[in-house]
């Protein structure tokens, strides 16, 4: 079943974000070492952040207050920000948007940021125009303006959705599939519903009856993940989404990768270090993906001084996946 939520109520996502952690909490109890929960790292933030679900429309419009329990992008870092700070985010804008062919986004006047230019820009934004960037250097994103092929993306661990945003306002005929916890999907849906209401958003929890379109984004809550199983993927992305589960959660997604994507980018640490033994979270991550998928295609290299903006230091890499799944796929594709 899949429900368009460009027509539904605030108040409808949350019950429907509700219903799935209840399904999923029910779920977990029949089985044993389940992967379906959070992370012990993640169950502490969804803990903090538990009350957005119950903000009045009117905040949820600007939901981007709030994403700074997933992120870290905090609004009041833009509200202090000194001229170094300001200057560091219009030179990281700037640097990534010059490799862009002149492809420009700002966070629109219900994100957060600072004002240059009548454009709005954060460190996020900046975190995911370096992403984009990696996509079309690399090949994984194909750059064309051909309507002919549509390009299947499947995001592991949408966040609030910055990155789906960049990417379908990048190119069209883009089918997008987020698959998250059920407690952050909340965020994306709400975000990309006030931000993309050119494009059909869909919540997903079964796919027998349905075929990905372009210029539509899916949201697939984790527990239900499986549902994907007999779908294929272009490409998958996961920026700093892996390093933040265990190494059983991992590798249910990267038996899934191996199996049904032709590439997998990955923007992750290697480990959280003491969080990491702390919280139970994967270590050796790098190791873990060149084991299972064979030395990167491509490698994301490390800035020059002075260019140290967004996620451009951390670990970028492009994995072509070595089992071939299918010829080269176009239009309506399952």
């Amino acid at each position: 079943m899949a429900i368009e939520i460009s027509t539904c109520q605030y108040h409808d996502l949350k019950d429907m974000v509700l219903d799935e952690i209840a399904y999923r909490t029910k779920k977990e109890n029949k089985e044993t070492n389940s992967v379906l929960g959070q992370s012990e790292y993640w169950a502490d933030f969804c803990d903090f952040f538990r009350y957005v679900y119950y903000l009045p429309e009117w905040e949820l419009r600007r939901i981007r207050r709030h994403t700074f329990h997933l992120t870290s992008d905090l609004y009041q870092r833009y509200y202090f920000a000194d001229k170094g700070f300001r200057n560091a985010i219009e030179n990281g804008y700037n640097y990534f948007i010059d490799q862009l062919d002149g492809f420009c986004i700002d966070e629109g006047t219900q994100g957060i940021g600072i004002k240059i230019s009548d454009q709005i820009l954060s460190h996020d934004l900046l975190r995911y125009l370096g992403t984009l960037v990696d996509l079309t250097k690399s090949g994984a994103i194909d750059k064309s303006t051909s309507t002919d092929v549509t390009q299947t993306i499947l995001e592991i661990g949408g966040g609030y959705g910055g990155l789906a945003r960049c990417i379908q306002k990048y190119k069209s005929n883009i089918a997008y599939v987020i698959v998250d916890l059920e407690e952050t999907i909340f965020f994306s849906m709400c975000y990309l519903k006030e931000q993309l209401p050119e494009k059909h958003l869909y919540f997903v929890s079964n796919l027998d009856t349905l075929q990905l379109e372009p210029n539509s984004i899916y949201f697939v809550p984790q527990h239900r993940f499986e549902v994907l199983g007999n779908l294929n993927f272009d490409l998958a992305i996961s920026q700093q989404s892996l390093q933040e589960m265990t190494s059983n959660q991992v590798r249910r997604y990267l038996n899934f990768v191996k199996n049904n994507v032709r590439h997998l980018y990955s923007c992750n640490l290697v480990d959280h270090g003491q969080l990491a033994l702390e919280k139970s979270l994967i270590t050796g991550l790098d190791n873990l993906l060149s084991t299972e998928l064979g030395l990167p295609q491509w490698v994301g290299q490390w800035p020059t001084e002075g260019n140290f903006f967004g996620d451009n230091h951390l670990n970028r890499k492009l994995y072509k996946v070595q089992k071939n799944i299918h010829n080269n796929i176009k239009g309506n594709l399952f």
